[in-house]
């Protein structure tokens, strides 16, 4: 057999197979491997601003593209990050519970989760919810939306941000 494997060429698309200087030479030298590291990207997505009634559960706080080239990775925690900011001394951070990922069919994923205060300056209030739920990202692209509970205490004007602490992500 002259190849154990097909490779294709990124730039034509063409099959191409490796040739070697003698025939008793072997095609593919499985001890003597080395496969590229994939590579993931994360986007935020837009997310129409909103009034919001209080007291509700699944609301959307963020939406998040993953995209992943060379292989599927796997994350295994990963850290959502909130930055609040409020017009009264209503809402505090820990107003926002329940904190959980979906997938782009409407299925939960990962959480639900409750954030940790990180700071506060001035009038904003930062937060994270870890989850550690493993979340498997294919290769191509993968929308998630996060959603969690607002509590009775936030005010017209307040506003709540979702971001991504890539500090706090376990990757593989």
């Amino acid at each position: 057999k002259q190849a154990d494997m097909v490779v294709v060429g990124d730039t034509y698309g063409y099959n191409v197979l490796p040739t070697f200087p003698n025939s008793g030479e072997p095609y593919f030298d499985s001890n003597n491997v080395t496969i590229g590291d994939g590579t993931l990207r994360i986007e935020s997505m837009s997310v129409t601003p909103t009034n919001i009634t209080e007291g509700l559960s699944d609301v959307v706080l963020g939406k998040f593209k993953f995209v992943a080239k060379g292989e599927a990775m796997n994350i295994t925690s990963i850290g959502w990050n909130f930055a609040l900011t409020t017009t009264t001394d209503g809402a505090l951070w820990s107003d926002v519970t329940n904190v959980v990922v979906y997938d782009g069919d409407g299925n939960s994923v990962a959480g639900p989760v409750d954030p940790v205060k990180d700071s506060t300056q001035g009038g904003t209030s930062n937060f994270t919810a870890t989850t550690t739920d493993t979340l498997t990202i294919p290769v191509g692209e993968v929308e998630y939306t996060v959603k969690g509970k607002l509590s009775n205490d936030f005010g017209a004007g307040d506003t709540l941000q979702a971001g991504i602490s890539i500090g706090a992500a376990t990757i593989k």
